[in-house]
Protein backbone atom coordinates (compact mmCIF):
# COMPACT_ATOMS: atom_id res chain seq x y z
CA UNK A 1 0.00 0.00 0.00
CA UNK A 2 1.34 3.41 -0.98
CA UNK A 3 1.97 5.89 1.81
CA UNK A 4 -0.25 8.94 1.12
CA UNK A 5 1.31 12.35 0.59
CA UNK A 6 0.19 15.10 2.95
CA UNK A 7 -1.13 18.45 1.83
CA UNK A 8 -2.12 21.51 3.86
CA UNK A 9 -5.51 23.15 3.44
CA UNK A 10 -5.73 26.86 2.61
CA UNK A 11 -6.22 28.38 6.03
CA UNK A 12 -5.30 27.58 9.62
CA UNK A 13 -7.21 30.56 11.05
CA UNK A 14 -9.70 28.44 13.00
CA UNK A 15 -7.10 26.45 14.91
CA UNK A 16 -6.95 27.15 18.62
CA UNK A 17 -3.46 27.81 19.95
CA UNK A 18 -2.66 25.12 22.53
CA UNK A 19 -0.81 26.47 25.56
CA UNK A 20 2.02 24.49 27.14
CA UNK A 21 1.15 23.47 30.69
CA UNK A 22 2.58 21.07 33.27
CA UNK A 23 1.02 18.63 35.68
CA UNK A 24 1.81 16.79 38.93
CA UNK A 25 -0.62 16.53 41.86
CA UNK A 26 -4.17 15.32 41.27
CA UNK A 27 -7.66 15.32 42.76
CA UNK A 28 -10.50 12.95 41.82
CA UNK A 29 -13.70 13.67 39.88
CA UNK A 30 -17.10 11.97 40.23
CA UNK A 31 -16.08 9.48 37.54
CA UNK A 32 -13.01 8.48 39.51
CA UNK A 33 -10.81 10.36 37.04
CA UNK A 34 -7.63 12.04 38.21
CA UNK A 35 -7.74 15.82 37.67
CA UNK A 36 -4.26 17.17 36.87
CA UNK A 37 -2.66 20.19 38.51
CA UNK A 38 0.34 22.05 37.14
CA UNK A 39 4.03 20.68 37.04
CA UNK A 40 5.34 18.16 34.32
CA UNK A 41 5.23 18.90 30.56
CA UNK A 42 2.21 18.10 28.37
CA UNK A 43 0.13 19.89 25.75
CA UNK A 44 -3.44 20.55 26.84
CA UNK A 45 -5.98 23.26 26.13
CA UNK A 46 -7.27 24.71 29.39
CA UNK A 47 -9.41 27.62 28.16
CA UNK A 48 -13.02 26.38 27.89
CA UNK A 49 -15.06 27.87 25.04
CA UNK A 50 -18.56 27.05 26.37
CA UNK A 51 -20.50 25.60 29.31
CA UNK A 52 -19.92 22.04 28.14
CA UNK A 53 -16.15 22.53 28.16
CA UNK A 54 -16.36 24.11 31.63
CA UNK A 55 -18.08 20.94 32.85
CA UNK A 56 -15.49 18.71 31.16
CA UNK A 57 -12.67 20.45 32.98
CA UNK A 58 -14.57 20.19 36.27
CA UNK A 59 -14.91 16.43 35.72
CA UNK A 60 -11.19 16.07 35.08
CA UNK A 61 -11.52 15.38 31.36
CA UNK A 62 -9.28 16.76 28.65
CA UNK A 63 -10.71 19.35 26.29
CA UNK A 64 -10.45 18.72 22.56
CA UNK A 65 -7.32 20.29 21.09
CA UNK A 66 -9.44 22.48 18.82
CA UNK A 67 -12.78 24.24 18.96
CA UNK A 68 -15.63 25.03 16.59
CA UNK A 69 -15.67 28.44 14.93
CA UNK A 70 -18.75 29.74 13.10
CA UNK A 71 -20.26 26.22 13.23
CA UNK A 72 -17.31 24.83 11.30
CA UNK A 73 -14.53 22.42 12.16
CA UNK A 74 -10.90 23.61 12.17
CA UNK A 75 -8.76 23.07 9.09
CA UNK A 76 -5.92 20.54 9.18
CA UNK A 77 -3.30 18.73 7.16
CA UNK A 78 -5.03 15.93 5.21
CA UNK A 79 -3.65 13.04 3.13
CA UNK A 80 -4.40 12.92 -0.59
CA UNK A 81 -7.21 10.64 -1.73
CA UNK A 82 -6.26 7.74 -3.98
CA UNK A 83 -9.28 7.14 -6.21
CA UNK A 84 -9.10 3.54 -7.52
CA UNK A 85 -8.97 2.81 -11.24
CA UNK A 86 -11.24 -0.22 -10.80
CA UNK A 87 -13.30 -2.15 -8.27
CA UNK A 88 -13.63 -5.93 -7.94
CA UNK A 89 -16.84 -7.77 -7.11
CA UNK A 90 -15.61 -10.33 -4.57
CA UNK A 91 -18.48 -12.73 -5.29
CA UNK A 92 -17.71 -13.03 -9.00
CA UNK A 93 -14.07 -11.83 -8.98
CA UNK A 94 -14.96 -9.56 -11.90
CA UNK A 95 -13.31 -6.11 -12.02
CA UNK A 96 -15.02 -2.98 -13.29
CA UNK A 97 -13.27 0.23 -14.24
CA UNK A 98 -14.68 3.62 -13.28
CA UNK A 99 -16.50 4.06 -16.62
CA UNK A 100 -18.32 0.74 -16.36
CA UNK A 101 -19.22 1.52 -12.76
CA UNK A 102 -20.67 4.85 -13.88
CA UNK A 103 -22.80 3.14 -16.52
CA UNK A 104 -24.06 0.49 -14.09
CA UNK A 105 -25.11 3.07 -11.49
CA UNK A 106 -26.88 5.23 -14.08
CA UNK A 107 -28.82 2.25 -15.48
CA UNK A 108 -29.89 1.00 -12.04
CA UNK A 109 -30.20 4.48 -10.53
CA UNK A 110 -28.49 2.99 -7.49
CA UNK A 111 -25.20 1.42 -6.43
CA UNK A 112 -25.08 -2.40 -6.76
CA UNK A 113 -24.91 -4.27 -3.47
CA UNK A 114 -21.32 -5.49 -3.83
CA UNK A 115 -20.06 -1.95 -4.58
CA UNK A 116 -22.21 -0.46 -1.85
CA UNK A 117 -20.39 -2.63 0.69
CA UNK A 118 -17.07 -1.23 -0.54
CA UNK A 119 -18.38 2.34 -0.22
CA UNK A 120 -19.71 1.61 3.29
CA UNK A 121 -16.35 0.27 4.44
CA UNK A 122 -14.58 3.34 3.04
CA UNK A 123 -17.04 5.64 4.82
CA UNK A 124 -16.11 4.14 8.19
CA UNK A 125 -12.88 6.13 8.41
CA UNK A 126 -14.94 9.30 7.99
CA UNK A 127 -17.32 8.24 10.76
CA UNK A 128 -14.34 7.77 13.10
CA UNK A 129 -13.57 11.47 12.49
CA UNK A 130 -17.11 12.87 12.80
CA UNK A 131 -20.40 11.37 13.93
CA UNK A 132 -22.28 14.40 12.63
CA UNK A 133 -22.87 15.43 9.03
CA UNK A 134 -24.22 18.51 7.33
CA UNK A 135 -27.99 18.95 6.86
CA UNK A 136 -29.62 15.97 5.19
CA UNK A 137 -31.27 18.11 2.50
CA UNK A 138 -27.75 19.18 1.47
CA UNK A 139 -25.83 15.98 2.28
CA UNK A 140 -22.77 17.59 0.74
CA UNK A 141 -20.22 15.66 2.79
CA UNK A 142 -21.34 12.26 1.50
CA UNK A 143 -21.80 13.64 -2.02
CA UNK A 144 -18.22 14.94 -2.03
CA UNK A 145 -17.03 11.61 -0.62
CA UNK A 146 -18.71 9.72 -3.50
CA UNK A 147 -17.39 12.24 -6.04
CA UNK A 148 -13.86 11.49 -4.84
CA UNK A 149 -14.31 7.72 -4.75
CA UNK A 150 -16.28 7.58 -8.04
CA UNK A 151 -15.07 10.59 -10.06
CA UNK A 152 -16.25 9.29 -13.45
CA UNK A 153 -19.77 8.76 -12.14
CA UNK A 154 -19.70 12.27 -10.70
CA UNK A 155 -18.66 13.75 -14.05
CA UNK A 156 -21.10 11.67 -16.10
CA UNK A 157 -24.19 11.78 -13.89
CA UNK A 158 -24.13 14.67 -11.40
CA UNK A 159 -27.93 14.76 -11.70
CA UNK A 160 -28.41 11.45 -9.83
CA UNK A 161 -25.53 11.82 -7.38
CA UNK A 162 -27.79 13.41 -4.75
CA UNK A 163 -30.22 10.46 -4.67
CA UNK A 164 -27.41 7.93 -4.51
CA UNK A 165 -25.70 9.81 -1.66
CA UNK A 166 -28.95 10.16 0.26
CA UNK A 167 -29.24 6.39 0.66
CA UNK A 168 -26.17 6.36 2.94
CA UNK A 169 -27.73 8.54 5.65
CA UNK A 170 -29.57 5.55 7.11
CA UNK A 171 -26.33 3.66 7.60
CA UNK A 172 -24.75 6.68 9.27
CA UNK A 173 -27.64 6.84 11.72
CA UNK A 174 -27.31 3.13 12.45
CA UNK A 175 -23.63 3.65 13.25
CA UNK A 176 -24.47 6.44 15.68
CA UNK A 177 -26.92 4.18 17.51
CA UNK A 178 -24.38 1.33 17.57
CA UNK A 179 -21.58 3.51 18.94
CA UNK A 180 -23.81 4.96 21.65
CA UNK A 181 -24.89 1.48 22.76
CA UNK A 182 -21.31 0.12 22.71
CA UNK A 183 -19.97 2.88 24.95
CA UNK A 184 -23.00 2.79 27.24
CA UNK A 185 -22.50 -0.94 27.78
CA UNK A 186 -18.87 -0.36 28.78
CA UNK A 187 -19.99 2.46 31.12
CA UNK A 188 -22.47 0.13 32.83
CA UNK A 189 -19.75 -2.51 33.24
CA UNK A 190 -17.43 0.08 34.76
CA UNK A 191 -20.13 1.26 37.17
CA UNK A 192 -20.67 -2.29 38.42
CA UNK A 193 -16.93 -2.62 39.05
CA UNK A 194 -16.87 0.71 40.83
CA UNK A 195 -19.67 -0.37 43.18
CA UNK A 196 -17.24 -3.02 44.49
CA UNK A 197 -14.23 -0.70 44.49
CA UNK A 198 -15.04 3.01 44.96
CA UNK A 199 -11.40 3.97 44.37
CA UNK A 200 -11.50 2.58 40.83
CA UNK A 201 -10.15 5.16 38.36
CA UNK A 202 -11.60 4.82 34.89
CA UNK A 203 -8.46 5.82 32.99
CA UNK A 204 -6.31 2.84 34.04
CA UNK A 205 -9.42 0.63 33.88
CA UNK A 206 -10.00 1.47 30.22
CA UNK A 207 -7.65 -0.74 28.19
CA UNK A 208 -6.73 -0.75 24.53
CA UNK A 209 -8.85 -3.88 24.05
CA UNK A 210 -11.91 -2.00 25.32
CA UNK A 211 -11.34 0.76 22.74
CA UNK A 212 -10.85 -1.85 19.99
CA UNK A 213 -14.01 -3.61 21.12
CA UNK A 214 -16.14 -0.46 21.13
CA UNK A 215 -14.91 0.76 17.73
CA UNK A 216 -14.32 -2.61 16.08
CA UNK A 217 -17.06 -2.12 13.47
CA UNK A 218 -15.06 0.81 12.05
CA UNK A 219 -11.45 0.14 13.06
CA UNK A 220 -11.28 -3.26 11.36
CA UNK A 221 -11.11 -1.45 8.02
CA UNK A 222 -8.34 0.93 9.16
CA UNK A 223 -4.57 0.53 9.16
CA UNK A 224 -3.11 -1.57 11.96
CA UNK A 225 -1.90 -1.12 14.56
CA UNK A 226 -3.91 1.87 15.69
CA UNK A 227 -1.63 4.83 16.40
CA UNK A 228 -1.23 6.12 19.95
CA UNK A 229 -2.70 9.46 18.89
CA UNK A 230 -5.82 7.82 17.43
CA UNK A 231 -6.22 5.55 20.46
CA UNK A 232 -5.98 8.51 22.84
CA UNK A 233 -8.56 10.46 20.81
CA UNK A 234 -11.01 7.55 20.82
CA UNK A 235 -10.43 7.07 24.54
CA UNK A 236 -11.29 10.74 25.14
CA UNK A 237 -14.45 10.25 23.08
CA UNK A 238 -15.46 7.31 25.28
CA UNK A 239 -14.80 9.39 28.39
CA UNK A 240 -16.96 12.14 26.92
CA UNK A 241 -19.95 9.79 26.67
CA UNK A 242 -19.27 8.64 30.22
CA UNK A 243 -19.45 12.28 31.25
CA UNK A 244 -22.77 12.76 29.42
CA UNK A 245 -24.23 9.63 31.04
CA UNK A 246 -22.99 10.73 34.46
CA UNK A 247 -24.16 14.36 34.33
CA UNK A 248 -27.27 14.36 32.13
CA UNK A 249 -30.41 12.22 32.07
CA UNK A 250 -32.92 12.40 29.25
CA UNK A 251 -30.68 14.34 26.85
CA UNK A 252 -27.37 12.53 27.47
CA UNK A 253 -27.39 11.09 23.96
CA UNK A 254 -28.09 14.45 22.33
CA UNK A 255 -25.28 16.01 24.37
CA UNK A 256 -22.87 13.33 23.19
CA UNK A 257 -23.66 13.73 19.49
CA UNK A 258 -22.58 17.36 19.32
CA UNK A 259 -19.50 19.07 17.91
CA UNK A 260 -17.69 18.66 21.25
CA UNK A 261 -17.29 14.90 20.84
CA UNK A 262 -16.32 15.22 17.18
CA UNK A 263 -13.57 17.71 17.98
CA UNK A 264 -11.64 14.97 19.78
CA UNK A 265 -11.25 13.07 16.49
CA UNK A 266 -12.04 15.36 13.56
CA UNK A 267 -8.41 16.06 12.62
CA UNK A 268 -7.13 12.52 13.17
CA UNK A 269 -6.05 10.44 10.19
CA UNK A 270 -7.68 7.00 10.05
CA UNK A 271 -6.28 5.51 6.85
CA UNK A 272 -8.16 2.66 5.19
CA UNK A 273 -6.67 -0.77 4.57
CA UNK A 274 -7.60 -0.27 0.90
CA UNK A 275 -5.24 2.70 0.63
CA UNK A 276 -7.95 4.87 -0.98
CA UNK A 277 -8.13 7.14 2.10
CA UNK A 278 -11.17 9.06 0.84
CA UNK A 279 -12.59 9.60 4.33
CA UNK A 280 -9.21 10.74 5.68
CA UNK A 281 -8.66 13.23 2.86
CA UNK A 282 -11.84 15.29 3.19
CA UNK A 283 -11.38 18.79 4.60
CA UNK A 284 -14.35 19.00 6.96
CA UNK A 285 -13.83 22.70 7.67
CA UNK A 286 -15.74 23.46 4.44
CA UNK A 287 -19.06 22.26 5.83
CA UNK A 288 -21.58 23.60 8.33
CA UNK A 289 -22.17 20.68 10.70
CA UNK A 290 -25.50 19.82 12.28
CA UNK A 291 -25.32 19.04 16.01
CA UNK A 292 -28.00 16.36 15.83
CA UNK A 293 -28.79 14.20 12.83
CA UNK A 294 -32.43 14.52 11.80
CA UNK A 295 -32.46 10.97 10.41
CA UNK A 296 -31.53 8.95 13.52
CA UNK A 297 -34.99 7.43 13.91
CA UNK A 298 -34.73 6.01 10.39
CA UNK A 299 -31.54 3.99 10.76
CA UNK A 300 -30.73 0.76 8.99
CA UNK A 301 -28.28 -2.09 9.46
CA UNK A 302 -28.90 -3.66 6.06
CA UNK A 303 -25.39 -2.75 4.88
CA UNK A 304 -23.66 -4.48 7.78
CA UNK A 305 -23.04 -8.23 7.66
CA UNK A 306 -25.08 -10.13 10.21
CA UNK A 307 -22.90 -11.69 12.94
CA UNK A 308 -22.75 -15.47 12.89
CA UNK A 309 -24.76 -16.93 15.74
CA UNK A 310 -22.69 -19.23 17.87
CA UNK A 311 -23.23 -20.55 21.34
CA UNK A 312 -20.57 -19.64 23.85
CA UNK A 313 -20.20 -20.01 27.56
CA UNK A 314 -17.43 -17.44 27.74
CA UNK A 315 -18.21 -14.43 29.89
CA UNK A 316 -17.68 -10.89 28.63
CA UNK A 317 -14.21 -9.62 29.50
CA UNK A 318 -14.19 -6.96 32.17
Amino acid sequence: MTTPTLTRTDSMDTLEEIPLITQSSTSTSSLGIAIPSVTSSTLLRMNPMDDMEEELLSSGLQLPKFYLKNRRYPTSIRPYANSPEKFTDRDTNISYNQKRISNIISLQNSIPKWLRIIVINELKSLFLRTRNLDKSNNNQIIEDFLASLLPTFMNDHPDILHNVAKSFRKTWSYWRNTLWDNIKLRYETYQKRKEKDESLDFKPYLKGRHIEEIFNLWLKFSDKPISQENENSLKNLILFEFHCLEIYNSDARDRFFTHTGNLYTVNNIFNNLSGYNIGSSIDLSKYEIENNDDDDSNSSSEDEPKPKSKKSTKKRKK
